[in-house]
């Protein structure tokens, strides 16, 4: 990339970080109206200008290239531009950071010292001393260069010295051996699109590296330092990351299935659309990361930290989410089905639209919880806390409400036909329009001890 490009870059990046924003905050807050046709318009017009300084990149060019049909609403609108522009910032962003500097050659070998012209009657026993010295002269010379140069990586090297025809030829041999990089420092380095699979590089050093689209599947990355480093479409499925810090890096597109992240730092980390299926969170500390449309299938993060976790679109369905610190989060339309939230904090969160069909959540937190239109049928909502949530027009039928703290809870146009009521609290709550456990709809001065419910609503 030319200066030339990199500057009309640099000039096109405010625009689209802008757009990104303000596209996000229609996104979190379902403001669609009148946002969707002037968001692809802003979109398409930045993309083009990319696309026509970057036509050899296929993942600027193609991947990030929107995809609407015609009739597509504003909704669909909204969210597809979210999408591509959150990937499209970091990844300019990525490129248009300073170059690292190059790693340092391996210094040459030194030459051997002239030899001294042979006497007429040579001495064939100080000939091979010489030459004992000066091979053992340079392979101590080597080993101390190739061991400052490529510190942490194991190194055989042989070294033969040939007397034949009165001038001395030498042969070098260098041969990195075994899979070991333990402790190495990889700081800044571009190792991006290399096959590192299997490889040992616990405890190694790498944070701010280049590793976009590198294969890291089933290596050892625990207590490595990952933090700032880009991995856009890394491959790291089955890979061991536990205590790893992978703190503000970029993982866009990446590949975690089945990996161990268990105690890993990855607060404000980029993981917009990733596979996360099966993977083994438990414990790690995930506050502010970009999760959106991410796929967390079966994933274990029980006793994480997702305090004001980005989680819009995001599959967590029958993920194990006990005891997990989900204050602030943003679980707009996220898909809960299944999922243990059992003992979680789900205050102030946000889950407008979220499918939490059959989930446990008992003995959870949401006070002051956002879940307009969510979907809770046949949730277990035994002892939950809902005290000043919004639920309005949430669909709670089927759903476990024994023993559960509804006070002070906005229920206007909510669902309970069927729910089961036992000791469930409502005192000063807003039941207008909605509709009881038999099917009744609700009125001002019904008796709704007979259903189970204590205290009084409020009028």
């Amino acid at each position: 990339m030319n200066d030339e490009i990199r500057r009309s870059l640099r000039q096109l990046l405010p625009s689209l970080k802008t757009l990104a924003s303000t596209v996000e905050r229609a996104y979190e807050n379902a403001n669609y109206k009148g946002t969707g046709g002037m968001a692809v318009k802003s979109y398409r017009a930045l993309h083009s200008r990319i696309a026509a300084l970057l036509p050899n990149d296929p993942y600027v060019v193609e991947a990030l290239a929107l995809d609407l049909p015609d009739d597509a609403d504003e909704a669909a609108q909204v969210t597809q531009v979210h999408m591509a522009a959150s990937q499209l910032v970091p990844y300019m962003e990525g490129m248009l950071r300073p170059p690292e500097a190059p790693i340092p050659p391996i210094p040459p070998i030194p030459p051997p010292p002239p030899i001294p012209p042979v006497p007429p009657t040579p001495d064939m026993e100080d000939i091979g001393t010489l030459t004992r010295k000066l091979k053992d002269s340079i392979l101590l010379m080597t080993r101390e260069s190739l061991r400052k140069a490529m510190s942490g990586i194991s190194v055989d090297m042989d070294f033969d010295i040939d007397m034949d025809d009165d001038k001395p030829k030498r042969k070098r041999k260098v041969v990195i051996v075994g899979d070991s990089m333990r402790d190495a420092d990889l700081q800044g380095v571009n190792l991006s699109g290399q096959d590192l699979s299997g490889k040992d590089l616990s405890g190694a050093g790498m944070s701010e590296a280049r590793l976009n689209g590198v294969n890291l599947s089933g290596a050892n990355l625990s207590d490595a330092d990952l933090s700032e480093a880009d991995l856009i479409g890394a491959n790291l499925s089955g890979a061991n990351l536990s205590d790893a810090n992978l703190s503000d890096a970029t993982l866009n597109q990446a590949n975690l299935s089945g990996a161990n992240l268990t105690n890993a730092n990855l607060s404000e980390v980029d993981c917009v659309g990733c596979d996360l299926t099966g993977a083994v969170l438990e414990q790690a500390n995930l506050s502010e990361i970009r999760l959106s449309q991410a796929n967390l299938e079966g994933a274990d993060l029980s006793g994480a930290n997702l305090e004001e976790a980005d989680l819009i679109g995001t599959n967590l369905t029958g993920a194990d989410l006990r005891d997990a610190n989900l204050e602030d989060a943003t679980l707009n339309q996220a898909n809960l089905e299944g999922a243990d939230l059992s003992g979680a904090n789900l205050e102030d969160a946000t889950l407008v639209g979220a499918n939490l069909r059959g989930a446990n959540l008992e003995g959870a937190h949401l006070e002051d919880a956002r879940l307009t239109q969510a979907n809770l049928e046949g949730a277990n909502l035994h002892e939950a806390m809902f005290s000043d949530a919004d639920l309005t027009q949430a669909n709670l039928t089927g759903a476990n409400l024994r023993d559960t703290n509804l006070s002070d809870a906005d229920l206007r146009g909510a669902n309970l036909r069927g729910a089961q009521i036992h000791d469930t609290l409502i005192d000063d709550a807003n039941l207008n329009g909605a509709v009881l456990p038999d099917g009744t709809p609700y009125r001002p001065g019904m008796d709704l001890e007979s259903y189970g419910f204590i205290g009084d609503p409020a009028r």
